[in-house]
């Protein structure tokens, strides 16, 4: 026998046994597809898996407090916020514009923008306060700009704002943050929000831009933290002190992704959310 002729005996019985392991898998593939194209028999689904939300389909007829008692037109494309006003009347900011809507829903002023308003905040009986972008304006009760602030961030992205003494506090949901600001000149003096051991703040999660803000009558600040699914309490120097609010479906919790996307306090100090 030759030198290395075993080795290519050997060679030859591989190769020989891998071509007929192909050929018996193609005879058991030809066999089982003689009959066409089969599906796989449907089993029953494990009901750990099954996404079921049938139970919040329906809402228990006690939790209905209110029920709609008007409503109007507001000739808007987009209608981005509003503010209740004196006299039952409602500044409703939409498109290019913050109209101010009687109780019938009649037009009684317009104040006409050059960019889109995205919030709004009436600050007295004189001053409304309107954001839009990255700086804000104040008009007074006749349309006249009273004040124009400096781009305050090139990230900057006002979603609300509230007055308190002589201080604008700013929810900025682009910097994910809260810019305080003079109220007489609109220069930025602090800001607060981000992880901070000092000041006790867990940072703001701000998925999308929703990100509102209120002062209650005890003076303290009132922030949504929509990524977290909850209200947080700050004092007007920015330090955290408290929070409401947990994920889940139920009545007294917050769903979704980032919730609540907007809420209001009653003159009582109740809060009424709205969520997406």
């Amino acid at each position: 026998m030759e030198p290395g002729s075993n080795l290519k005996r050997r060679g030859f019985i591989g190769a020989a046994l891998v071509a007929l392991g192909g050929a018996a898998g193609w005879l058991t593939r030809k066999v089982q597809n003689s009959g066409g194209n089969r599906k796989p028999a449907p089993t029953a689904q494990d009901s750990r898996f099954v996404y079921d939300v049938s139970e919040f389909e329906k809402t228990d007829p006690a939790l209905l407090r209110y029920q709609p008692a008007h409503q109007f037109e507001t000739g808007f494309g987009r209608v981005k916020r509003l503010a209740a006003a004196p006299g039952n009347c409602v500044w409703v900011a939409g498109d290019r514009s913050v109209k101010l809507f009687n109780a019938d829903g009649g037009v009684e002023k317009e104040i006409k923008l050059n960019r889109p308003p995205h919030c709004i905040h009436l600050a007295g009986k004189d001053e409304m306060l309107i954001g839009l972008g990255n700086f804000y304006e104040v008009y007074d009760s006749n349309g006249k700009s009273q004040l124009r602030t400096p781009r305050l961030g090139e990230h900057t992205f006002l979603t609300a704002m509230t007055v308190l003494g002589g201080t604008v506090f700013l929810a900025d949901a682009g910097g994910r943050e809260i810019l305080v600001c003079d109220r007489k000149s609109g220069a930025v003096i602090d800001r607060f929000g981000k992880q901070d051991k000092t000041r006790n703040n867990p940072g703001f999660a701000v998925p999308s831009p929703y990100f509102d803000l209120a002062v209650a009558s005890d003076g303290r600040l009132h922030i949504a933290n929509p990524g977290r699914l909850r209200v947080e309490t700050y004092t007007p120097d920015g330090r955290f002190e408290s929070s409401w609010g947990e994920p889940g479906m139920q009545i007294d919790r917050f769903c979704g992704c980032c919730n609540p996307v907007y809420f209001t306090l009653t003159p009582k100090g109740d809060f009424i959310t709205s969520e997406k």
